[in-house]
């Protein structure tokens, strides 16, 4: 495969590039993009009789914003007063370390409120039982990868990052929190986007990786039980896991470039990941547009908090229609 390590014409997505940009300049492009009926990734598909893609989506507010877990972060632990140095984390043992407290932490508290977490057992707290040393090619440990999961989405930082299944879930995200800034009158920001990957090839890669030793890094795609999870469930949500295969590098490497370094075992023609940016002005048409076909905080975070988060994020489109853009 001829994979162009660098981001493909925003015109056309060529389908032997591995990566891919489209740049849209209104919310009307990006929400088209985005749909499964008009947007050019699945036309190409449908083109090229490639029936095998599944698309993953994540929103960001910044086009900027790279593909990195929020554990892996500049100052990812300082909120949780590990120590007074500031939780600094120097080696890739000290972050493993790191991720693994705070879940225990995060674990008991849980534990101490009756709150159910998919595969807590008392073992996996008690510190009669010896915990095994991490392993550097197997962390998050299978067995707590769930907790893992749930604990990310409820902000807790871990190396897992974030994905949908819902592209307008995706679009959400990217112009939620730049539509209440815009609001606001802040200005100077650039374009939001979201990220689109190819969850078809990465589960092939993973699957390869098992036979193949030098796919390294691996990357995975990782579930959590959405039954105990209602925020989960409505946003269609999933996780990407970045995991060294050899060494014990730190950093972790970002996602795109994991991809990079593995991109002649990617089967089949690209693109595998692609970056679909918006104009900040457009963040709070696009908010209002998503908000007409049902898609806002209430239905994003099923409950009466999202509810009222609702309310409250009206003000930030409300006056915002395609002939008033700001």
């Amino acid at each position: 495969m001829r994979a162009r390590l660098a981001w493909a014409d925003p015109e056309r997505v060529d389908p032997q590039d591995l990566f891919a940009e489209i740049r849209c300049e209104t919310a009307e492009a990006f929400l088209d993009e985005l749909s499964p009926a008009r947007g050019r990734l699945w036309a190409e598909a449908r083109r090229e009789s490639r029936t095998g893609r599944d698309w993953i989506f994540r929103g960001v507010m910044d086009a900027g914003f790279p593909l990195r877990p929020s554990a892996l972060r500049d100052g990812a632990f300082a909120a949780y007063a590990f120590d007074e140095g500031g939780s600094t984390v120097r080696t890739a043992s000290e972050q493993r370390a790191a991720e693994r407290h705070l879940m225990d932490r995060f674990c008991a508290e849980a534990d101490s409120l009756g709150i159910h977490l998919p595969g807590d057992r008392p073992e996996l707290r008690d510190r009669r039982c010896a915990q095994p040393e991490d392993d550097p090619h197997e962390f998050p440990p299978i067995n707590r990868l769930h907790m893992f999961a749930l604990a990310q989405h409820y902000g807790i930082p871990t190396r897992l990052l974030d994905w949908t299944r819902r592209p307008v879930i995706a679009a959400y995200f990217a112009v939620e929190a730049l539509a209440a800034q815009r609001r606001a009158g802040l200005r100077g920001q650039g374009p939001c986007a979201v990220w689109v990957l190819d969850a078809a090839a990465i589960d092939r890669l993973s699957r390869d990786a098992s036979s193949d030793p030098t796919i390294d890094p691996a990357v995975f795609l990782v579930t959590a039980p959405r039954a105990t999870n209602p925020n989960l469930a409505a946003q269609g949500g999933l996780f990407t896991l970045v995991q060294p295969r050899t060494g014990d590098p730190h950093p972790v490497p970002d996602l795109d470039e994991a991809l990079r370094r593995v991109a002649p075992k990617l089967s089949g023609p690209g693109p595998v990941l692609c970056r679909i940016t918006l104009p900040p002005a457009e963040a709070r048409v696009t908010l209002r547009m998503l908000a007409d076909e049902g898609v806002h905080a209430a239905t994003v975070r099923p409950g009466l908090d999202g509810v009222v988060e609702t309310l409250r994020e009206r003000s930030n489109h409300q006056w915002a229609h395609p002939g008033h853009r700001t």
